[in-house]
């Protein structure tokens, strides 16, 4: 019994190091940058800006986690409804942005 207790209990911070981790990749990717639905890349195509730790998109979506080194959920909540959105990115250049349903490209700058 507590050679498993130990096994769980190594096991749960083995997967929180590997998410804090994939985290931290993420938010690397993303901290300070500008996203836009064109590659123009022109004022106009503007969709949000991250914060300078990545934590924030747009000044009011809230990160809430990183699936892998690529993908994060952000999320806002506003009188009772709530939208996340999926931002993918596996150079911090380039990505997808997701409300649930496609996945248009865009940018980052």
């Amino acid at each position: 019994m507590k050679k498993s207790i130990l096994s769980i209990a190594l096991g749960l911070v083995l997967f929180l190091g590997a998410c804090s981790v994939a985290e931290g990749k993420f938010l690397d990717k993303v901290k300070g940058k500008t996203v836009y639905e064109a590659a123009t890349m022109l004022p106009a195509d503007e969709i949000g800006t991250f914060s300078a730790d990545g934590k924030t998109f747009g000044e009011v979506y809230t990160f809430v986690e990183a699936s892998d080194a690529d993908t994060a959920t952000y999320s806002y909540t506003y009188g009772g409804m709530s939208v996340t959105y999926t931002i993918k990115t596996a150079d911090g250049k380039s990505g997808s942005m997701s409300a649930g349903g496609e996945s248009p490209p865009v940018w980052f700058k």
